[in-house]
């Protein structure tokens, strides 16, 4: 069986509770062999779902960052 090939985007918030893990889940994950980008956004008023609200600046550069991420991955390869 073959294995195919495994893309992740990993994101937080200054302000999110989770984003202590952000960076070494992203570390481990290329150890792994899986094609990882980790972003942090925002300040520490910025939550954990920050991404959610697209009316905020923030939030639309996430989620443009990630789909980025996926069409250079997915698509353009």
């Amino acid at each position: 069986m073959q294995c195919q090939q495994i893309f992740v985007y990993i994101f937080s918030a200054k302000g999110d509770f989770l984003l202590e893990h952000c960076l070494p889940m992203a570390k481990l994950l290329r150890e792994r062999g899986v094609t990882c980008e980790s972003r942090i956004y925002g300040d520490e008023h910025t939550g954990h779902v920050f991404h959610v609200n697209v009316r905020s600046d923030v939030g639309r550069q996430a989620n443009d960052d990630q789909i980025r991420f996926f069409k250079k991955n997915l698509i353009e390869r």
